[in-house]
């Protein structure tokens, strides 16, 4: 209830705070209130939620309060979520910060999302660099390949890959 009257004093007026999965990049002034609930939070479930409504491409100044929620977390599917998010909405410049969430094994399979999309960042010789890394890592190899196979100008659909 009070996450619907923050929301309405924002001039977005719903009934339920499911509707916010409908965002786009005209609802970048809701970011604050939905951190701010994701941050106030004691239940996994809600904090995912709450966390998928962020996947909106360029509301990147979600990304800074995400990551704290990444490293705070222990539970895989709400850091796979985050990473999700994270991959749809950064920018094109992939920092040293998601760089190093990538490499770090003890993540695990949370990771996916944000190699899945790494042929999208601009800064190519650092992508081809992580992905080339990346296949040796059995949880993240076939995401290496499909971000391979997608990076315009590069010796494109040389791996295999059974991701679509």
């Amino acid at each position: 209830k009070e996450m619907l009257e923050d929301l309405k004093r924002c001039g977005y007026v719903t009934d339920s705070v499911y509707n916010l999965i409908l965002m786009n990049e005209n609802d970048r002034k809701l970011v604050p209130i939905i951190i701010k609930y994701i941050k106030l939070s004691f239940h996994d479930e809600e904090k995912i939620q709450l966390t998928r409504f962020l996947a909106v491409e360029g509301s990147i100044e979600a990304i800074r309060p995400l990551l704290d929620e990444f490293y705070k977390t222990k539970k895989k599917e709400y850091m796979t979520v985050i990473c999700n998010t994270i991959s749809i909405i950064s920018n094109e410049n992939l920092s040293e910060e998601l760089i190093e969430i990538i490499k770090k094994r003890e993540y695990g399979t949370s990771r996916k999302p944000l190699v899945y999309r790494l042929y999208k960042y601009k800064n190519r010789e650092k992508v081809i660099e992580v992905l080339q890394n990346l296949l040796k890592d059995e949880d993240l190899k076939e995401y290496a390949e499909y971000s391979f196979n997608n990076l315009s100008g590069y010796k494109s659909k040389i791996y295999k890959c059974s991701i679509q």
